[in-house]
């Protein structure tokens, strides 16, 4: 059950007198979250990593937002008009609870439909200029492919797609970490890393030369920074909501485009894109009036956020946190692959 001084506390600052509530278990490794009953059906999510004035910014986004793109769902407010209250276990943010499944990316009508609100949220977003977001003492510079103008927007090594396309550091030039953490101890540590070094250069190289001839060319704006089909609730037949605003930072709007294709288009295995429904998700979003992207550049955009998706594996092993070895692996399957898109689910 909550604990009653969490209770007692969102009594005093939303003027509710919540139930016990219910936890929910196994939705998401980044918050706890309860359910409650009355005096209408609420969610009660505390942050584990985030600071409370970054929430608040990402929420004020999300609330933006919502105005044209009912789907987004927003925190309720205090009595103060706050978004989150201060907590020592987190941030504590209040929610609506909305009914409903997430999308079936094996479905091609809820492909379409996430694509479809995916341009919808960034037209909206081309619009919005919410200011810098609060950035983490010492944090590194974000790298330019996902910053906009108002600098970092990235959540650090748990953020979604925050850290596509950043270098290492000095202890880790090639920004591949150690292969062994989530390779094959069959494997040939030395080999691979020549590989990923080289596999690095390249893509580095890719993406400063699209810098400095294309990218401005291309729309930034706010971005969700986490566009997958367990953030998106599905009933009667549409697309009923849009969680879980953590992420939200500046970049180019095409970056996310291109994860978000990858997310809706893989394979089982989480290590291919599937070609028809990559083309698929990109025409529904262009159809739908989406910002202008460039095509070409939607694999190595992938590349990216495989590559930042190997680190945060990485990171959180180091860190004694939980992650996933398997989805580390076929991340880093995919990573390497010559060729990323294949034909078959």
């Amino acid at each position: 059950m909550m604990p009653t001084a969490l209770r007692m506390l969102l009594a005093a600052r939303y003027e509710m007198d919540l139930d016990e509530g219910e936890p929910l278990l196994g939705v998401s490794d980044k918050c706890v979250l309860w359910r409650v009953e009355r005096p209408r059906p609420l969610v009660v999510r505390i942050a584990r990593r985030a600071r409370a004035s970054e929430l608040e910014w990402c929420y004020r986004v999300a609330v933006d937002l919502a105005e044209t793109v009912p789907e987004v769902v927003t925190p309720l407010p205090t009595t103060e008009g706050r978004l989150v209250v201060d907590w020592a276990d987190g941030p504590v943010s209040l929610w609506p609870h909305v009914e409903g499944d997430h999308v079936d990316r094996d479905d091609a009508g809820q492909r379409v439909a996430a694509a479809r609100l995916l341009a919808r949220l960034h037209q909206a977003a081309t619009r919005l200029d919410p200011g810098p977001r609060p950035s983490r003492p010492g944090e590194a510079p974000p790298d330019p492919v996902l910053a906009g103008p108002h600098g970092p927007g990235a959540f650090g090594i748990y953020g979604g797609i925050g850290e596509f396309g950043n270098r290492g550091g000095a202890e880790d030039p090639d920004g591949m970490g150690d292969r062994a953490e989530v390779e094959d101890p069959e494997t040939d540590p030395e080999r691979d890393r020549e590989l990923d070094c080289e596999l690095d250069r390249e893509l580095d190289r890719a993406l400063d030369r699209w810098r400095a001839t294309e990218g401005d060319a291309y729309p930034r704006g706010v971005a969700h920074g986490d566009f997958c089909r367990r953030n998106l609730l599905w009933r009667d037949g549409r697309v009923v909501g849009l969680l879980d605003w953590d992420d939200v930072r500046h970049g180019w709007l095409a970056s996310e485009l291109a994860w978000a294709t990858w997310e809706f288009a893989k394979n089982r295995d989480n290590d291919r894109m599937i070609a028809d429904r990559a083309a698929g998700f990109l025409a529904a979003y262009r159809d739908a009036g989406g910002p202008p992207y460039p095509e070409h550049m939607i694999v190595p955009f992938v590349r990216c956020g495989l590559r930042a998706e190997i680190r945060q594996a990485r990171a959180a092993r180091a860190a004694g946190v939980h992650y996933d070895p398997e989805y580390a692996a076929a991340s880093l399957r995919a990573y390497r692959a010559a060729e990323l898109t294949t034909s078959r689910s």
